[in-house]
Formats: C-alpha cells, structure tokens, sequence
C-alpha cells in the first residue's frame, strides 16, 4: 500500500516568480475591528450547509503512501461521510464510509475489508486529515473546526485579503483563522506547543445553489506527516440521500478484519 493510483497521471507545473513581490490587497477603508463579527458571520455561513453530493479529484500522501485519482463524496454534517474511489473506466476500487461511532474501508486487491471505531487513524486510510469525522466533514465544506475561545486579536492580512484572528487556547495552543469580510474562511492554523499542527486552506469560491462553497480544499497536517488536497469538480449542496446511500457491503470473498485505534 506504498503506492497507490485511482489512474495515472504525468502532470508537472513550475511557476518561477523571483522577480515578482507578492500581491498585496489594500486595507479596507472601514475595516472590522470586533473578531465577534466576523465569528458570527462564519457561523452563519457554515450553517447554510447541510450535506454535499460530489464527483472530485484527491490527492494525498501519508504514511499509508500516495493516493490519487477520482472520487465520489457523500457528506452530512452531522458527522456521516462516504468517499468513493474509481479508475477511468467507473471500476471501484476504494470505499470509506464512517459515522459518529462506526468506520468501514475496503481496498481493491487487499484481500479484506477493515472495520472499527470511528477515528483519525482510521479515516488516513483515504483522508489523512488526522481529525475525527465531524471536523472532516466541516473541513470538506471548507469549514475550519475553531474551538470556543474567550479572546481574539485581529488584523487584516493584506497578502490573503482576510482578516486574521489569533486565541489563545490553553497554554502554549494557539488557533488562527483568516476570514474574509463576509464571513467565507479561507485559511485556518492550529499550533499545540509552539509547533504547528495543521493548516487548512480553502480557495476557488463560486457561488453553487446560492451559496460560497471552495472548489478546492486542502489540509497539512505536520504531526502524521500527511498532505490531502481536494478539488470538486461538481458539486451538489441538496442531495437527496437515503439512509442505504451509507451502508457499506465487503465485497463477496473478502474477509473482514476489526482495525483499532491509538486509545484501545
């Protein structure tokens, strides 16, 4: 499992920019100076979410090794998730359906289907975001999972042309997140002992079923080491999605094997 390929793929890019300075936004005339604001205006955009239906493109590279390729996402933001892989020609070869409490993979060629919590650990298996599956679902919304804090510093960023608010959660934690004025985030940062451990970055917004949604998404997390990039392709944000659209079946033939996680 060092290497795997939903398709093959031979793609290079290299944009060479030393002569160039960054672009810098301007401030804005009247800027916000409350972080209240700006918190209740990304509330109220994550709340027009609900569930999401997609066809996209992921790639990633984890311990677990690289994958990349087509994919098909179920999401509900309650905490319910299934993520598809298929080759070119609409063979599967990889299924990750998890909830609140219960995870199911199963793998082409492995020889057997995985069974277990619902874990961090688990969901790297196809998405090494290295959260649970709540916080996954919000961060394939483009939505970062800010944890409550009882005060912010604010700026405005001139080079992402957001506002970037800084809390300090206990001790050496820290969180920052970057909001535009309108509430869409486009970056988060959570540091755990002055080190960080992940960034998250949300980009390409247009407007799908009346509302901001990033056509791409991508996370790093420093403590697995891992990377996961998502761009959608098309995207509904009002599936109509029945409760066997989650059920998970291993392939007839297949074993299944209970995996565990770190704290069992």
């Amino acid at each position: 499992m060092s290497n795997r390929l939903f398709f093959p793929t031979a793609f290079a890019a290299c944009m060479l920019l030393a002569s160039c300075g960054p672009h810098l936004y301007p401030v804005p005339r009247n800027p916000i100076t409350e972080p209240s604001v700006l918190l209740n205006r990304l509330d109220e955009h994550a709340g027009r979410f609900n569930r999401l239906s997609a066809v996209a493109r992921l790639s990633s590279k984890s311990e677990q090794g690289s994958v990349r390729g087509r994919i098909t996402v179920l999401a509900d933001i309650g905490g319910r998730l299934r993520v598809d892989g298929w080759t070119p020609t609409d063979s599967l070869v990889a299924t990750l359906t998890a909830g609140p409490e219960d995870f199911h993979y199963f793998e082409r060629g492995a020889g057997e289907c995985l069974t277990g919590r619902s874990c961090p650990e688990n969901l790297a298996l196809l998405l090494p975001v290295g959260m649970e599956v709540r916080p996954t679902v919000g961060f394939l919304f483009g939505i970062p999972p800010i944890r409550p804090a009882p005060d912010w510093t604010m700026s405005f960023d001139r080079r992402s042309g957001a506002y970037e608010l800084v809390s300090r959660i206990r001790g050496g934690d820290w969180q920052r997140v970057w909001i535009r004025e309108d509430g869409i985030p486009v970056a988060a940062e959570f540091i755990e002992d002055e080190k960080l451990v992940f960034r998250m970055n949300a980009s390409d917004f247009r407007k799908v079923s009346g509302r901001v949604f990033p056509m791409k998404v991508s996370l790093h997390a420093t403590r697995e080491d891992s990377s996961l990039t998502i761009k959608y392709r098309s995207v509904d944000l009002d599936p109509v999605i029945r409760d066997e659209d989650w059920d998970f079946t291993c392939p007839e033939g297949m074993g299944l094997r209970v995996v565990h996680c770190r704290d069992e």
